[in-house]
């Protein structure tokens, strides 16, 4: 009993790291969108990219994004939005993997991923989104 358990989570596993991976750059000012209630302009845009319908594992695999000019204010968090499945109203990606899964009405779909602050302009930085595909 035990043979067959172990053996399906190193399938599972396997399924994990046997598909190519795709990364994005997310820059901690260019991809950071500003807080509505801070007053001045809005700052950068979300990074836009498109995946085909299925599930993704994502993490951050490189992480230097930093408020106020990197003296120790971490932002360990994207967000990512769209794509019609799990992602569609958004969720959170960190350096631990979160399972996303994109559907919907066609085989491509676009989804955007950003970081949020109060002040965008004094962020520094980047982080790597990593995607890999577990279809």
């Amino acid at each position: 009993m035990r043979i067959p358990v172990v053996a399906s989570i190193l399938l599972t596993l396997g399924s994990y790291t046997a598909q190519a991976a795709t990364s994005i750059t997310i820059d901690a000012k260019q991809n950071c969108i500003q807080n509505a209630i801070t007053p001045g302009p809005s700052y950068g845009n979300s990074a836009a990219f498109q995946l085909a319908t299925g599930r993704y594992v994502m993490s951050l695999s490189t992480n230097t994004l930093s408020c106020s000019g990197g003296s120790g204010c971490l932002i360990d968090a994207v967000h990512v939005v769209g794509g019609m499945g799990s992602a569609r109203w958004g969720t959170t990606v960190t350096k631990q993997p979160t399972v996303v899964d994109v559907g919907g009405g066609g085989t491509v779909l676009t989804l955007w991923s950003f970081i949020t602050d109060d002040a965008c302009a004094d962020n520094s930085g980047q982080a790597t989104l990593l995607i890999q595909s577990v279809n």
